[in-house]
């Protein structure tokens, strides 16, 4: 039998199983089958996992759990909207609580949505690992965890969380495959690519639709720089992106970013158009999947016509939204782009005032990196390289607090070289591609065309025919097209 029932009674509420052999605080069994789909459906990135946690929530509306991992999914979707639901959220798992004795571990979820919710994302997340490292089989803490520290910009500790939970867990459990995709990506993000892939290999052969898994092999292809096997291999596997909610977009942009750096652009922007913005959501990750691409297809030389326009008129409307600062910087490139300069202002304005917030975990980001960071796009928008370069360098130590992946925050590495290179600081620039060929496992078309117009530029400073016109050449409109 999947569920047993245990005899345990807490108040008036049964104690059930959970697929993992877990107590859970649920009335019924209709909601413990809803649970166990939308866990498994939130593992898989699939569609349905909000329609399962609402009917959950539907068939049992005292289940505490349930109302804590509502609000932690929530505070994920990064939308200013969205935390006032997240605090009903809390209010409601906390009342249920008082009323009705729950579990150690329950409580957990219900202590780390406060923490979030407080301000305090990297105490949410150490308290989930701490009490998943004694209940390893809890796939959801685990799954939320890793989701926490990625968008903290926690790549270490992301690593040292599955090395500690992962080896503890049943590897009987249908879950286990799932845990390992996770595993391979902590592993590809703290530059293991190696492992990452044997890892993500193993999680695929687990569990055939783990589109996190298909995703950190994916992630291995491009800092890899083997983008023609890695369109070959994700274009095999296109069927799984089916089954996904839109993190399917994401996976798209993972195979126009192959193309890109096969150079075979004609693919990138029918791509773009039919899958990686086949919907125009307001998602904060759909909108940086586009804003980044577009962005990249510009450094080029590609025209992209008036695609701009849509992300222009989303991100006119999360000026003052300060819920992640990655989504924040990509809001910001799509304004730009636009050409919305009083929009431009009141973001970074925004982005200055909640630099100030010393109560906000944030608001410390804020300062170190995203706000500099929008400084420097916005210079280079206008041309001034110089200037981009400098408030680009002060924000790179920091930036990856911003959180989001190597691969997602290589548009930022790419405009501060082109920043360097069109400032004419070659030894500046050839530092910087140093560096990102260094955490990277191979070259690629971007760092290889860079590199060459850096020896060409220095060929041309030992030329007694050299014109100081080169150090502020305009490389074309927008964000400019590449050299």
């Amino acid at each position: 039998m999947l569920f047993a029932q245990l005899a345990t009674v807490h108040g008036t509420t049964t104690m059930h199983c959970d697929q993992f052999a877990l107590p859970l605080t649920i009335h019924s069994q209709d909601a413990l089958v809803s649970w166990n789909k939308c866990v498994l459906a939130f593992l898989q990135h699939g569609s349905k996992t909000p329609d399962y946690l609402q009917a959950t929530l539907s068939q049992d509306e005292n289940f505490a759990l349930a109302h804590a991992v509502r609000g932690l999914m929530l505070l994920l979707l990064a939308k200013r909207e969205l935390v006032l639901e997240a605090h009903k959220s809390l209010r409601k798992a906390k009342e249920i609580a008082r009323a009705i004795k729950q579990s150690k571990r329950e409580l957990v979820y219900v202590d780390a949505l406060e923490m979030w919710l407080e301000g305090r994302p990297s105490a949410a997340a150490a308290c989930l690992e701490a009490c998943n490292s004694n209940y390893p089989d809890d796939a959801l803490m685990f799954k939320i965890g890793q989701a926490m520290r990625f968008i903290l910009g926690h790549s270490s500790r992301m690593r040292q969380a599955c090395e500690v939970i992962a080896p503890k867990q049943n590897i009987d459990l249908a879950t286990h495959g799932y845990v390992l995709g996770c595993f391979a990506f902590s592993l590809e993000e703290t530059g293991d690519y190696v492992r990452a892939r044997s890892t993500g290999l193993a999680a695929l052969e687990r569990n055939p639709k783990d589109a996190w898994a298909l995703h950190a092999v994916a992630h291995c292809y491009d800092m890899c720089g083997q983008s023609k096997e890695g369109i070959l291999w994700l274009k095999n596997r296109r069927e799984l992106f089916a089954n996904c909610n839109n993190f399917s977009y994401h996976l798209w942009w993972h195979l126009a970013l192959m193309h890109l750096d096969q150079g075979q652009y004609v693919e990138v922007l029918d791509l773009y158009d039919t899958k990686v913005r086949a919907e125009h959501t307001d998602d904060f990750r759909d909108i940086s999947n586009a804003a980044s691409l577009l962005l990249r297809l510009e450094l080029e030389g590609i025209d992209v016509g008036a695609r701009w326009q849509e992300l222009t008129e989303i991100s006119e409307h999360r000026l003052n939204d300060m819920s992640n600062m990655f989504a924040s910087l990509h809001y910001l490139t799509s304004l730009l782009a636009g050409g919305e300069q009083t929009c431009v202002e009141q973001l970074q304005t925004c982005l200055s005032q909640f630099a100030h917030n010393t109560s906000d975990e944030l608001g410390a980001t804020a300062k170190l990196s995203a706000l500099p960071e929008a400084y420097g796009l916005a210079h280079f928008s206008h041309g001034n390289y110089l200037s981009a370069y400098h408030y680009m360098a002060q924000a790179r130590p920091n930036l990856i607090r911003i959180g989001g992946s190597h691969a997602q925050r290589d548009i930022f590495e790419r405009i501060i070289i082109e920043s360097a290179l069109r400032a004419g600081l070659i030894t500046e620039c050839r530092s910087l591609l140093e560096d990102r060929r260094r955490y990277r496992g191979g070259d690629d078309h971007f760092g290889r065309t860079r590199l060459t117009a850096c020896e060409r530029m220095t060929e041309q400073l030992a030329s007694p025919l050299y014109s100081s016109k080169m150090r502020t050449r305009s490389y074309g409109h927008s964000f400019g097209v590449g050299i």
